[in-house]
């Protein structure tokens, strides 16, 4: 094997080159890959909370089907705490992965978020979600709903503390 001396160059010698290129190829394949999977646990955690989010829209409209269904209070109680505690459920994680996509939540989805917990009993959590439904929002319609969504649920949790 050839000794390297001053006089002869690294770079001219064919397993350096080699050596090197093989790691700066490693360095950013490996770099890709994990932007890859960054981008992929986004659009993973972007689905789960648009999920959660049609779910949480759905409630109402469940409970609105069940009351024209049901006329017994006792049976209707029993699917309404179910839909209360599915709610609760379904908003407490859909605050967890808003919180894990910065920048990514629109103004409407923490609008619903912050309406599920307040409806959940939760009313800082909400207003912290109505707080955070300002920054994204892109229109005056959703400026306007944010920020009164944001005074008129907080001015109702102070309300509530009250009692």
């Amino acid at each position: 094997m050839e000794e390297t001396s001053p006089t002869h160059k690294w770079y001219k010698d064919v397993s350096v080159v080699i050596s090197v290129l093989a790691f700066l190829f490693s360095l950013v394949t490996t770099w890709y890959a994990s932007q890859q999977a960054r981008q992929q646990q986004i659009a993973a955690n972007k689905t789960e909370l648009r999920d959660i989010i049609t779910r949480i829209s759905e409630i109402p409209r469940d409970y609105t089907a069940y009351a024209q269904t049901y006329t017994d209070p006792l049976i209707l109680g029993q699917l309404n705490g179910s839909l209360q505690v599915e709610n609760g459920m379904l908003a407490k994680r859909a605050v967890e992965i808003s919180a894990r996509l910065p920048g990514e939540v629109t103004s409407s989805e923490y609008l619903l978020i912050g309406q599920s917990l307040f409806y959940s009993n939760a009313p800082e959590e909400a207003a912290q979600m109505y707080q955070q439904a300002v920054a994204p929002a892109k229109n005056a319609n959703d400026l306007s709903a944010a920020l009164f969504g944001h005074d008129f649920r907080h001015g109702m949790a102070e309300v509530i503390h009250r009692v």
